[in-house]
């Protein structure tokens, strides 16, 4: 493959996206659409709230468990739940 036949592959996917950046935004999308619908009264969320994050920041497995339980007692806090 040439470097012209490359800025054309590189043109062509910015007007319709393929491979794994396409795929990642369909789950996005998704896993939007079900938080929103589940969401009772908390914030909603975009599909950009559930991209990967590639900055290469790593997240240890603590700080994971943390995020998650966080978030599951504010969906408890937000429908009048004790837990």
């Amino acid at each position: 493959m040439d470097a012209q036949e490359f800025a054309e592959w590189v043109a062509y996917s910015r007007l319709d996206p393929f491979g794994n950046e396409r795929g990642d935004l369909h789950a996005a999308m998704n896993l939007s659409m079900l938080y929103n619908i589940n969401r009772g009264k908390s914030a909603t969320k975009s599909p950009a709230d559930f991209m990967p994050d590639f900055d290469g920041t790593a997240h240890s497995p603590q700080t994971l468990k943390a995020k998650f339980r966080a978030n599951l007692t504010a969906r408890d806090n937000s429908r009048g739940n004790d837990g």
